[in-house]
């Protein structure tokens, strides 16, 4: 997205001075994207969090970071608010919305995978 901006009376010296004007250039970026005010973020996270909990900070486009406290056995895909994270607008600020989503292990020993497998197994079953 492109856009300019005008600055009154900031541009070259002179009587009256000149305004200056300013070329803005938004790059889009992959995993965040706009919506009204709101800024939406997907966030990769292992695994182990989704299943257990535990704390995770995230960075925001503004380059502040939040720590979100995630719940035992959130689903992938559950979204977190960080109230007050988002777009600054016309004196509104709008929320960062964070969309978990798994990191899933590389496991390269088949011993591993066998006991993993049998246990997610046993598990389901159980339930």
């Amino acid at each position: 997205m492109e856009d300019k901006l005008r600055v009154t009376g900031k541009g070259k010296p002179g009587n009256p001075s000149g305004d200056l004007y300013l070329n803005i250039i938004l790059k889009e970026s992959p995993n965040v994207y706009r919506l009204n005010d709101d800024l939406i973020m997907e966030e990769v996270i292992p695994i182990s969090l989704l299943m257990f909990g535990g704390s995770h900070q995230v960075t925001t486009p503004w380059a502040a970071s939040h720590d979100l406290l995630i719940n035992p056995e959130t689903a992938p895909g559950s979204k977190y608010e960080v109230k007050g994270a988002g777009f600054r607008y016309q004196g509104r600020t709008g929320n960062l919305v964070v969309i978990l989503q798994p990191r899933l292990p590389r496991i390269k020993s088949e011993a591993h995978k066998e006991a993993l497998f049998k246990l997610l197994k046993d598990i389901e079953t159980s339930n």
